[in-house]
């Protein structure tokens, strides 16, 4: 079985992922200020889709969480990555690599 692994812009942002029963929320810290505009953008490219409640981002004031339901998992992570907020994206086979994110 194969799932996605990859690496966080660590020079840009803090990302942890918790995985829940029906969806996966991440908490965003920012590290760099400039990176607030590609934040900014690509939450308004999720909200600009037709399914409004696939991802959902909400802002606080140290953090931003994003709730993504599991059938949009790989498109937010390719968003996060489109905005270089990951660093590597890639298929890895779960048996070489013993164990998930």
């Amino acid at each position: 079985m194969t799932r996605l692994k990859y690496s966080v812009a660590a020079d840009k942002i803090d990302l942890q992922e918790n995985r829940r029963d029906e969806d996966i929320e991440f908490e965003i810290r920012v590290k760099n200020s400039e990176i607030i505009k590609d934040l900014r953008e690509l939450r308004h490219f999720f909200e600009s889709d037709e399914i409004f409640t696939d991802i959902l981002f909400y802002t606080f004031k140290d953090h931003i969480q994003i709730i993504v339901k599991k059938e949009a998992y790989i498109t937010l992570l390719l968003g996060l990555f489109k905005w270089k907020l990951l660093d590597k994206v890639e298929w890895v086979d779960e048996k070489n690599e013993g164990g998930t994110m």
